[in-house]
């Protein structure tokens, strides 16, 4: 839309552009040479000139952002938070696919193999211009990052640097990409130039949101880098459309470019996708707590509500164990309480059948605080349509600096078919305190010893913050 809206006015933008250059003798030389009229593409020159200029206004804001530091920037903070509360496993896995369109390995693997097809057909020039865009992201991350220092929100995400602007996935994307678009629209007829243009933005979307998801970057950095990248592609898409030749082999070029793309993209998935989650999902600092402040009060300082999505707290936190989770459920196991099949791509298929009694469903994963539960157990009830599980989510806790602490709660599960087509297990908000679900269980139990796991079960949300109310 916006090619469309700025093409039919260049012609007078030219114009005006060219009278500038002839008040202007010595500064105007450049401006002539960018306006020439006599070149076939003086519409698009024009449209690039505009991008640099808007691009650097753009850089000079970020830049200005950064040295009153980016944190302090509310709308910063914002999409900060925003990003860190969606996070769930599966939304990881989706955003590191995305974010790996920017991975450097992928975005060299591109590069080096255009060249070559580039420099196969002879066209050295325009293999120099694409060696060009390339190395400026190779050069200018390191070099501005480490001139401005400005800290990940989130510290230790990524090993390759420790600084947020400007973020060397969303400049290369910016630059290999949009030089690309560039270079294939350049054979395209005008009705379809903006085809390579919309393609090249969803690239560089998906890279920028990804790193907004995971923290990487703040806002203002990624728009910094992505309007860095457009000022340097808008020089040498100037440059490049003034001085290289009409090609109308552009089809070679563009399948080139999607094989290099997806054999880049493949080769790195299958090579770094577990250590790449890995790096998107940094532990944090363990806190160690005595068991004795523990049990006299310092659960209060684990989380009490579900940390969800949709904020709804509809399920208070209110048992927390210190053990490793396989112990707790065998301890468990005498009173009816298995291990919960949980949700995979094999057993969806099960909702396909509303016959199915409810002890035959998987058990959806629910998210706390960015991640799934590290235990699920269930307990059937009397009847087929309601079953009791037991969720068990990790902390940074640790008892004594070494036991790990989980926080959870018990759930009540209802099969509902839907359209008659699909039975799904439904938690509802039907509360049911841990205390009054597994003291039957507890009873009679011996001492663990404080060298044996340990199971808290707290008072009702309401009471939690009772000065003087001790967990049973």
């Amino acid at each position: 839309r916006l090619f469309w809206l700025l093409s039919p006015h260049a012609g007078a933008r030219v114009a005006a552009l060219l009278r500038w250059a002839d008040l202007h003798p010595s500064m105007g030389k450049v401006a002539r040479a960018l306006a020439d009229p006599a070149h076939p593409d003086a519409a698009t020159l024009t449209g690039l000139a505009g991008l640099l200029i808007l691009a650097t206004f753009l850089l000079g804001f970020a830049v200005s952002i950064t040295l009153i530091g980016p944190a302090a920037l509310t709308v910063n903070q914002a999409v900060l938070d925003l990003g860190l509360s969606l996070r769930t496993p599966p939304a990881d896995t989706l955003m590191a696919g995305l974010s790996r369109l920017g991975d450097p390995f992928v975005l060299l693997t591109q590069v080096l193999i255009v060249f070559l097809y580039l420099r196969w057909r002879r066209h050295r020039r325009h293999a120099n211009y694409w060696l060009a865009a390339a190395a400026f992201a190779l050069v200018a991350a390191p070099a501005l990052g480490w001139l401005l220092q400005v800290p990940r929100p989130v510290p230790g995400l990524i090993a390759l640097s420790p600084w947020s602007f400007p973020g060397i996935q969303v400049l290369g994307a910016t630059v290999v990409y949009g030089f690309l678009a560039i270079a294939i629209a350049r054979g395209l007829a005008p009705l379809w130039r903006w085809v390579p243009y919309v393609l090249a933005t969803l690239l560089v979307t998906a890279v920028a949101l990804a790193r907004l998801y995971f923290g990487a970057e703040w806002l203002s950095d990624v728009i910094g880098s992505i309007a860095l990248g457009l000022a340097w592609i808008a020089v040498l898409g100037l440059a490049f459309r003034r001085h290289s030749q009409f090609d109308r082999r552009w089809p070679g070029l563009v399948a080139v470019a999607a094989l290099a793309l997806a054999a880049g993209f493949t080769a790195r998935t299958l090579t770094d996708h577990g250590a790449n989650l890995a790096r998107y999902r940094p532990v944090p600092e363990p806190v160690a707590i005595a068991a004795s402040a523990w049990r006299d009060g310092g659960w209060r300082a684990l989380p009490g509500q579900r940390l969800d999505l949709w904020q709804h707290n509809r399920h208070p936190l209110d048992l927390q164990y210190a053990g490793a989770p396989a112990q707790l459920a065998e301890r468990l196991a005498p009173f009816g309480w298995r291990p919960a099949e949980t949700l995979t791509w094999r057993s969806a298929i099960r909702f396909l059948s509303p016959t199915l009694p409810l002890a035959e469903l998987p058990v959806i994963p629910h998210v706390h605080d960015g991640g799934h539960e590290t235990l699920v157990l269930v307990k059937d009830e009397a009847g087929d349509d309601t079953r009791l599980v037991l969720r068990l989510w990790s902390t940074r806790y640790r008892l004594d600096g070494r036991v790990p602490i989980g926080v959870g709660n018990v759930t009540v599960q209802r099969k509902e078919i839907l359209a008659g087509l699909f039975a799904l297990p439904i938690t509802g908000d039907d509360y049911r305190p841990a205390a009054a679900v597994l003291a039957a269980a507890l009873a009679g139990q011996p001492d663990p010893g404080d060298a044996a796991p340990r199971l808290l079960l707290l008072p009702p949300p309401a009471d939690r913050d009772t000065p003087g109310d001790d967990a049973p």
